[in-house]
């Protein structure tokens, strides 16, 4: 008798110990399988087509274009300031020519204190030839006696600019329309606004395109430098005031229309 409640014994206690390892491996199996699925890459979200992005471009001189024989004739610091602008002087304390080279200014500057020229600010600006950039700084004191100043920047043209053979707004059609529509991969807030710069030789023909700066994507910088460079027609290069063909550069702005 006691040989059989010991034999019943062991059974009892190896069916519990197989039953507790059993119900232990499958805790551990759905415990494992809520871990699994946690480690499981989500399903990307649908994705949907954004709305058309509104872009600008813009074609013309790199600053205010001032042209060469309207140089040569200026005398005072009033050829460069707007007749609105004027009027907020009531002292003009010194006046500051800058010469700016990609659109940083240099050192290279000649200093006024009166409203006429200095012999060195007009040997300067005699100098400049065409696609060069400057600024003409007026420091005044206005009608509130505070001190503010004027910065205009200006680009010396030719007096006949370079045109493209089809016109402008044929120029500017052209790159709205043959831009990629795709804008799946640009962020409007992390894109931004840049200046394609190109050069119309004497004889016509475009050379040295090229970015001032990235737009922030690679593949839009490589599109925006073969729109301009494939546009259909032919460019009329510019003219000094002769009449003889001279070279021009001219800059095709682009960006974001809120950015304007």
């Amino acid at each position: 008798m006691k040989k059989r409640l010991i034999i019943f014994s062991l059974i009892a206690v190896t069916v519990s110990i197989a039953a507790y390892s059993f119900i232990n491996r499958e805790s551990k199996v759905i415990n494992n399988s809520h871990e699994l699925e946690r480690n499981l890459p989500s399903t990307p979200a649908i994705v949907k087509d954004k709305e058309p992005l509104d872009f600008f471009f813009f074609i013309g001189s790199r600053f205010e274009s001032i042209k060469k024989s309207d140089i040569t004739k200026a005398t005072s610091i009033y050829d460069f300031i707007s007749v609105d602008d004027k009027k907020q002087i009531k002292t003009l304390n010194a006046t500051e020519l800058i010469l700016v080279v990609n659109d940083k200014r240099t050192n290279i500057r000649e200093y006024g204190t009166a409203e006429n020229l200095t012999s060195e600010q007009l040997n300067m600006l005699q100098s400049l030839d065409y696609s060069k950039h400057f600024v003409m700084k007026a420091i005044y004191e206005n009608y509130d006696s505070e001190h503010h100043d004027f910065n205009p920047h200006y680009t010396v043209v030719p007096e006949t600019q370079a045109t493209y053979s089809e016109g402008n707004k044929a120029l500017l059609q052209y790159l709205k329309e043959n831009k990629s529509k795709d804008n799946r991969f640009i962020d409007e807030k992390k894109m931004q606004a840049v200046k394609v710069s190109f050069t119309i030789s004497a004889n016509g023909t475009m050379t040295n395109v090229k970015l001032d700066r990235t737009t922030g994507y690679p593949q839009l910088d490589l599109e925006l430098k073969e729109l301009i460079k494939n546009a259909p027609g032919h460019w009329i290069p510019a003219k000094n005031r002769d009449g003889n063909p001279v070279d021009q550069e001219l800059v095709m702005s682009f960006g974001l229309a809120d950015m304007c």
